[in-house]
């Protein structure tokens, strides 16, 4: 752990402006943040449904119908936050200090997540939509390429993460972080020439699996041919 040094000239203080967060205490308090925008964005998501203020038994399958978009778009993003939240932690567990440029890209990730209920919200709206989906489709993969962007810089600044750490387990992590962005900004672009919602949901899963397994596959090949 370092400990900061009190600087006495205008040139000190330029020059250990960095020094606050490099220490494992800060890190932590960091991580706390981090994991408490997680919580608050996945409680901001169940606030979106709407419950029908009159729900009798001869209108329970039609009040179902009309809220039930809501549900969906609330388990994608709750499923999104969460897949994120444990990636984040994992990512966590390799670095032993961070600096100011990677502390930007952080808030600017957790931006991305706590926008995810605007989304969702007028997914459940205009579920039928091709503006709306396109618009949650694109936050989604918002969310995943700051991800990507996130765990790329940690991968190119060797001294943030611990010495036994292998940089390619790091650039593993980015690539699956990437494979979410690429589905869900392929999948709108198709959505946008096809206007087919229902079919989008069938290409978006599709490619992020084929993407997923094309990643995993290179990665033990590429273990194998190391041994």
């Amino acid at each position: 752990m370092q400990e900061r040094i009190k600087p006495h000239k205008l040139v000190d203080i330029l020059k250990e402006s960095d020094l606050w967060i490099k220490n494992l205490k800060n890190t932590e308090r960091i991580m706390d943040f981090c994991s408490a925008i997680f919580a608050f964005s996945v409680t901001l998501l169940i606030i979106q449904i709407d419950v029908p203020i009159e729900w009798t038994e001869e209108s329970l399958q039609d009040e179902f119908r009309t809220i039930w978009p809501g549900v969906l778009g609330y388990l994608i993003c709750f499923y999104v936050i969460i897949k994120f939240w444990m990636s984040h932690l994992h990512m966590f567990s390799y670095i032993k200090i961070i600096n100011r440029n990677f502390l930007i890209l952080i808030c600017i990730f957790l931006l991305t997540i706590t926008f995810l209920p605007f989304p969702s919200d007028i997914f459940s709206t205009h579920f039928s939509k091709i503006t709306t989906t396109i618009i949650f489709a694109i936050s989604i993969a918002l969310v995943s390429l700051m991800s990507f962007l996130v765990w790329i810089y940690l991968y190119f600044h060797k001294e943030m993460y611990y010495e036994n750490i292998d940089k390619n387990v790091i650039l593993y992590n980015s690539v699956l972080n990437l494979n979410i962005a690429l589905g869900f900004g392929l999948s709108a672009i198709f959505l946008f020439f096809s206007n087919n919602v229902n079919l989008f949901w069938v290409v978006c899963i599709g490619a992020i699996i084929l993407l997923n397994i094309i990643v995993k596959q290179i990665a033990k090949t590429s273990c194998k041919n190391k041994l």
